[in-house]
């Protein structure tokens, strides 16, 4: 399976089981885990990778592991997964940042390469970023890359941001 072409910055790679050290890495410090209060653990880690290798399989995307071109160093995860929204199954694109690596850019880069994947591989219209309101990081770049946003409640009735870019809105090079 291919992966997003490389930023002059970043590489992108699929997950494997032998990174669940690095995905509890990622969701280990206290924002992440404000945003992911689910994710505290090695067994949740383990299902985050299925998960993406699953949709690998699947779809053909996942998120991908993010490593930094110039040193190597792990950054975190970016990729495309499907979503639920309003009874509608959307492409959505997703971003985790370590907490040494955020601010600088690495999220609105990454998210960028996975958008012209995602509409250069798949037949999708959209491609949207769902953003909890108080996750202020992630509204700034979901800001950034895409075009469009409203609110919304999810399934459980919480309130989410909708960010969203149209194919035809957006250069695709992959």
């Amino acid at each position: 399976m291919a992966v997003p072409k490389s930023t002059d910055r970043l590489q992108f790679r699929q997950m494997t089981l032998q990174d669940e050290g690095l995905i509890y890495a990622l969701f280990s410090d206290a924002e992440a885990r404000r945003h992911y209060p689910s994710m505290g653990g090695h067994a949740e880690c383990r299902k985050w990778i299925g998960w993406n290798r699953e949709s690998y399989d699947v779809h053909g995307f996942g998120l991908w592991l993010l490593h930094r071109k110039d040193t190597g160093e792990f950054v975190g995860d970016c990729g495309l997964s499907m979503q639920k929204v309003e009874n509608r199954q959307l492409l959505e694109v997703g971003y985790h940042i370590t907490e040494s690596q955020r601010g600088n850019g690495f999220a609105a880069e990454a998210a960028q390469a996975a958008i012209r994947y995602g509409f250069a591989c798949t037949e999708h219209a959209e491609c949207v970023s769902i953003v909890a309101p108080e996750n202020l990081r992630s509204i700034r770049v979901a800001s950034g890359i895409h075009q469009h946003s409203r609110g919304f409640h999810n399934a459980h009735g919480a309130i989410r941001l909708l960010f969203w870019t149209r194919q035809s809105e957006h250069q695709n090079e992959l």
